[in-house]
């Protein structure tokens, strides 16, 4: 849920506000989506209340985990589920709706960057790689959600996500001897160096590719 909606939700809200200060009209379809996202997260509040939780402290600690790049979407969603917060229809509906806006918004950085559909085929996956980096690192481009292009890394799966969790095991285990927390801050060091060199190499691999003005366009976006 966190994964689908809670994102999906910021993006929604950031590329509407995004669409008015450009004096745009988003479509009657895009407000919809945009309706239907705060309904699910309403009725997702009222679950956690019914069950005896406290929206606002589970909902803090979950974008706390996200903004550090610790959350564990699958354990996540299924202990959602077990909690009654969610069912399992949710995800299914929250991934529609993140497809259906990215098909959406997906023309608005095509159109930015000037390219056409010939040349969006090229440039959109290499695009996407360097999100995805982004994600992994914890890091976000500063429109990124507004370009239809969602960076989408493997949270909890990841070997940077995977390091940094068992180097804070280490450190909240009172046990960790000083070369078990050594260890692990190495790996996620290694692992978090290994994550920035992909990164900078698929930046090289999408500026290759671009016009000066079109690589201005993804800096100023602080995709590149």
């Amino acid at each position: 849920m966190v994964k689908r909606i809670i994102p999906i939700a910021f993006v929604s809200v950031a590329w509407l506000a995004a669409q008015a200060t450009a004096q745009q009209q988003p479509s009657r379809e895009q407000i919809q989506m945009m309706q239907n996202i705060q309904q699910m997260g309403e009725q997702m509040k009222q679950n956690m209340q019914d069950q005896g939780i406290d929206p606002q402290e589970y909902l803090g600690a979950l974008r706390q985990q996200m903004q550090d790049g610790t959350l564990d979407r699958d354990t996540l969603m299924q202990d959602m589920v077990n909690r009654g917060i969610i069912d399992k229809n949710v995800q299914a509906q929250a991934q529609q709706m993140k497809e259906a806006m990215s098909k959406a918004q997906s023309p608005n950085l095509q159109q930015q960057l000037g390219a056409t559909d010939e040349e969006w085929k090229v440039l959109s996956p290499k695009v996407q790689k360097v999100l995805n980096g982004l994600a992994l690192l914890g890091q976000k481009a500063r429109a990124g959600g507004m370009t239809g292009l969602a960076g989408d890394a493997p949270a909890g799966t990841n070997d940077v996500t995977k390091a940094l969790r068992e180097l804070r095991a280490a450190i909240a285990d009172k046990m960790s001897t000083q070369e078990t927390i050594r260890m692990k801050l190495d790996a996620w060091r290694t692992a978090r160096e290994k994550a920035q060199a992909d990164l900078a190499a698929s930046r090289k691999e999408l500026t290759e590719l671009l016009t000066i003005r079109q690589e201005a366009v993804l800096a100023a976006l602080e995709i590149l």
